[in-house]
């Protein structure tokens, strides 16, 4: 795993060497035939849904222990949708990394962050909640003062984890928060206790609260680097990263899933090498390859 020091020019040469494995293993032709097809998959979906709300969905990359054909996966799953339009819907992709054993690492409940050069998030057009620290309702009201009075955008609900825990504890309680706003945050000092407040729902909708440090000043900062970036759980051997929406140009999309690709893999422990496949998907798709390793084809 390379060491990052301080000096940008350093941290450019460090990075490089990952950049030309994954320009070498990666074809962008590959990535943008499995982000057309999801699209055209998509577009399908949505004229086809009477769900009159719009919903966020997303393109991930993923990964799968099956093998699965590349080309016939693609031309598959572009022949079963004609070509319409996204209608009123926000779809993202999802990036699925394989790897070849378990890595060991410490503090697996805290997101990796991975800035983007195409966000998926706009702060300004965000409905965030905010999730605090307080002891028995005290802390929450400081929050929401200060969040008022400094004006940060995105935030539309303060919630303490007291009121979290009292207000929230059924399970349709849980969804209906879940499905309530577009993106979680949450003060990283209470991050690990979060999962078992908030259930299986947001797991399942990929809308895990994203920690951020609230113990300085700069709130607005915090919000707006978390809105930038996608984030990397390092559990298993199996990772699903959020890398795309539907809403973005195919090249934005293409982009995203590149840079994700060089900045998880400089975070893996054994690095590129380590990752036995790659795959994209929509929440509802199958996952199309777009990288298998060599272990991964004879296997």
């Amino acid at each position: 795993m390379p060491v990052f020091i301080r000096s940008r020019g350093t941290r450019r040469r460090i990075q490089a060497p990952m950049q030309n494995k994954v320009d070498k293993a990666i074809k962008p032709s590959q990535v943008r035939k499995a982000i057309d097809a999801l699209l055209t998959f998509i577009g399908k979906q949505n004229d086809a849904s009477t769900n009159l709300l719009d919903e966020e969905d997303f393109i991930y990359l993923v990964r799968r222990m099956s093998g699965i054909a590349c080309h016939r996966g693609i031309h598959h799953l572009a022949s079963s949708c004609p070509n319409t339009s996204l209608s009123t819907h926000i779809v993202s992709f999802i990036q699925v990394i394989a790897l070849k054993k378990v890595p060991e690492t410490r503090g697996k409940d805290k997101p990796i962050p991975l800035p983007l050069p195409n966000p998926l998030y706009n702060v300004q057009d965000t409905e965030i909640c905010l999730f605090v620290k307080d002891h028995k309702g005290e802390g929450h009201a400081e929050s929401k003062s200060k969040v008022k009075a400094e004006k940060i955008p995105g935030i539309a609900k303060v919630l303490g984890i007291s009121k979290l825990k009292s207000k929230y504890e059924s399970h349709e309680k849980k969804r209906q928060l879940c499905n309530s706003y577009d993106l979680f945050l949450a003060d990283d000092r209470i991050l690990p206790s979060l999962p078992k407040l908030i259930g299986k729902t947001f797991f399942k909708k990929k809308k895990q609260p994203i920690p951020v440090k609230l113990s300085g000043k700069d709130w607005a900062k915090e919000v707006r680097r978390a809105c930038g970036c996608t984030f990397m759980h390092l559990t298993g051997s199996s990772m699903t990263i959020r890398v795309a929406k539907a809403s973005q140009t195919p090249e934005e999309c293409v982009e995203n899933v590149i840079d994700v690709i060089t900045k998880a893999s400089g975070k893996i422990p054994g690095s590129f090498k380590e990752i036995k496949s790659l795959y994209l998907k929509s929440i509802d798709s199958v996952a199309l390859p777009i990288y298998q390793s060599d272990a991964a084809i004879v296997s």
